[in-house]
């Protein structure tokens, strides 16, 4: 039975209140100075479900958030967290895009792997955090801002065209390909299918579609691996040997189609 998703017209009234939520914070933050609110993600490719997938989104400013604001909103969005959906958030400040330069500075990011720095910062356990003291470059913005701007959903704002800038493939490959050799198979397989096919597909999407180019010995990690992420199926752990293989040839096709390797970040 193929698994059910949510595109953002039918997610669970429960999303749509915690995504109204994080929209209200930004809106009582910035009030003019918040220019838009998108979502991008598994929820904009329609490839959504509420019970393992996260909430991604993207804020555009119009001024600078200083280290007191940055801090304040981690507090608010730690209670907005998980209710009932994770959140990865980045906003941009809009002079930041103007003109494009990779890897784009982020001026405040949230997100699950950050939750316990934000929790020792508030708490006092530490003072010291580049994501509070700094404007960081962050090669992901890149796809993001990409998804986005083909795309994403507008919470709030113009459409995302009117503010998002174009992004230079080679900046967008280097996004998408940074980490590659140390990322999963379905990652791995996403990035095949956008060289193969020239638009950004869905893990899933992905994963179905090169079952049809592995060999037919590695195809059932890709069964596996899509049947443990979307229909909760209990798979047994594989041999390391066949992973490292089908890594080898998900990366040796990505290398072979592009006619160079793939720097190791």
């Amino acid at each position: 039975m193929p698994p059910l998703f949510q595109s953002y017209n039918t997610i669970s009234l429960a999303v749509h209140a915690q995504l109204d939520s994080v929209l209200r914070l930004w809106q009582r933050r910035l009030g003019p100075d918040l220019l838009a609110v998108y979502l991008h993600g598994s929820l904009s490719l329609g490839r959504f479900q509420e019970e393992n997938g996260d909430l991604d989104l993207l804020v555009l400013t119009a001024r600078k958030l200083p280290r007191e604001e940055r801090l304040s909103l981690a507090r608010d969005l730690l209670d907005l967290d998980q209710r009932p959906c994770p959140l990865e958030l980045s906003a941009l400040y809009i002079e930041d895009l103007r003109p494009w330069r990779h890897p784009a500075p982020c001026q405040f990011h949230y997100s699950g792997a950050w939750t316990d720095h934000y929790e020792k910062l508030l708490s006092g356990a530490c003072t010291d955090s580049f994501l509070l003291d700094t404007d960081f470059p962050d090669p992901d913005i890149a796809c993001h801002v990409r998804l986005t701007k083909e795309q994403g959903v507008t919470l709030y704002g113009p459409y995302p065209q009117t503010f998002l800038p174009e992004i230079p493939e080679s900046n967008f490959w280097q996004s998408i390909s940074m980490d590659l050799y140390s990322c999963g198979i379905l990652t791995l397989a996403r990035v095949l299918s956008y060289q193969r096919l020239g638009r950004i597909v869905s893990k899933y999407d992905a994963a179905l579609w090169a079952m049809d180019i592995v060999p037919e010995r590695l195809r059932y990690l890709l069964e596996d691996a899509v049947g443990e992420k979307y229909c909760k199926k209990a798979c047994p752990k594989p041999p390391p040997e066949d992973l490292e293989a089908l890594r080898r040839f998900l990366t040796g096709q990505i290398e072979e189609d592009r006619g160079d390797r793939i720097p190791r970040i």
